[in-house]
């Protein structure tokens, strides 16, 4: 019964008149970025902490228990 009705809705639109042309949308042109620095060292004191993500640093000297550095170092500040 749902293909009879399908297949009256089309008859109906033809006898109605033409089906509508559609155009293509047109978008605004997008911004670019630019790129950013490539590679950046590491800061005084630290490392990467796997070549999977370089971006990830920690420190060198560092002391879990208290959470600080293992030496003051006034580059770091």
């Amino acid at each position: 019964m749902e293909s009879r009705q399908s297949t009256s809705l089309v008859q109906r639109k033809a006898k109605n008149g033409p089906l509508p042309v559609y155009e293509p949308a047109s978008y605004p042109s997008w911004p670019t970025s630019h790129p950013g620095p490539l590679v950046v060292q590491p800061g005084v004191g630290e490392r990467p902490v796997n070549e999977l993500r370089p971006e990830q640093m920690m420190e060198v000297g560092y002391n879990q228990e208290t959470g600080e550095p293992a030496a003051q170092d006034a580059s770091r500040y």
